[in-house]
């Protein structure tokens, strides 16, 4: 208080002059964006209500110097935060409630973890982790959609919706497709697995609010270990060996050794394995680096979806279609990987072979 009395002895040294309203805010919001970035004494993040309390600093010192003694964080004539500082402070607010952004699933992961399938029963919790890895590495699936939260482990004790139905993938909720898009019964399609060429899965409860959706994918000629539709057809065949033709539990199931009984998988068991094969493939030590490998969750599927499609090109839009986003919020999991910049380079090496550019 004491500080901002002396700088109004300013008045006397400096004129008043009319400043420009909207280059004010334009200011404020920059000034916002510079400190929520990290742009601060100490080089660190810092709380969204922080920021605003510094903005508010800012504009009380440069209000002195306006004649028309405006607040600079305001619309002209208004008493409304003006939309360009509004925002940027709304997405410092939304960016502090995130959870610790966790990490991708990758490709390099799953090569291991198909390495390790083969010399593991494939209805073990590998085997079975190995198929709904693959197929959800593509549908970009969360984990309510496919699994089980903790302690939801036993077949009779599935997550369910408000409605009393299991929310994860059941039997009901796949099909597949021969020639022509044919429909083949799922005896059919395990009896003559060559002969399917398409799966369509109904995503039952959906976080977007679109219950319901249907996805298809067509055979992955390729790559078999990301092929959508051999990793669904395992997926079935598991189910009926384990469980039969029931409709009322999940299809995540795998069987289990030490229990001799066939359990749900849960978020558990993802993160085990999948901590497991991020330490071997990318050299974490589980004691030393604990805290890296703990951002390795079920989520990670979700996520590793996401960066594959951005390293390969894909648009905002296409990314939000094919892994069903319907607000940006996707954003938050991009990378600043190295393929980008490689073609960022391709792209300006071409530039320089443009005339006149």
């Amino acid at each position: 208080m004491w500080f901002l009395q002396q700088l109004k002895l300013l008045h006397h040294v400096f004129p008043v002059v009319t400043l420009d309203t909207e280059a004010l805010n334009y200011s404020m919001a920059m000034y916002a964006v510079h400190l929520g970035t990290g742009n601060t004494i100490l080089g660190k993040t810092i709380k969204a209500a922080t920021v605003a309390h510094y903005v508010y600093n800012a504009a009380t010192f440069v209000q002195i110097f306006d004649e028309a003694n405006r607040d600079p964080r305001k619309s002209d004539g208004t008493t409304t935060t003006a939309p360009c500082l509004k925002k940027v402070l709304a997405e410092l607010e939304r960016w502090e409630d995130l959870p610790d952004r966790k990490e991708p699933y990758t490709v390099a992961m799953h090569k291991l973890l198909v390495e390790r399938s083969t010399t593991s029963s494939r209805d073990g919790i590998t085997g079975s982790l190995r198929s709904w890895f693959g197929a959800m590495l593509q549908a970009g699936g969360r984990l309510g959609e496919w699994a089980n939260p903790r302690g939801h482990s036993r077949l009779l004790s599935a997550d369910r919706n408000i409605r009393g139905d299991v929310r994860a993938f059941t039997l009901h909720d796949v099909v597949f497709m021969g020639q022509g898009k044919r429909r083949m019964t799922h005896l059919q399609a395990l009896s003559h697995p060559t002969s399917a060429r398409f799966v369509e899965y109904t995503l039952r409860t959906q976080k977007n609010g679109d219950h319901g959706e249907k996805k298809l994918c067509t055979t992955n000629t390729v790559d078999s270990d990301l092929d959508a539709v051999a990793n669904w057809l395992a997926i079935v065949g598991r189910f009926y060996r384990l469980c039969g033709d029931r409709n009322d539990i999940p299809l995540s199931v795998y069987w289990n050794p030490l229990r001799h009984e066939v359990r749900l998988i849960t978020a558990a068991e993802i993160e085990t394995v999948m901590r497991s094969l991020a330490a071997e493939v990318y050299n974490f030590d589980p004691l030393v680096d604990h805290e890296a490998l703990s951002k390795f969750t079920s989520h990670s599927l979700r996520i590793g979806a996401c960066v594959i499609l951005q390293a390969l090109g894909f648009q905002g839009h296409e990314i939000k279609k094919l892994l069903r986003w319907k607000s940006n919020a996707f954003m938050t999991y991009l990378r600043n990987l190295v393929i980008l910049s490689e073609r960022q380079n391709q792209a300006l090496a071409a530039a320089a072979h443009l005339p006149h550019l």
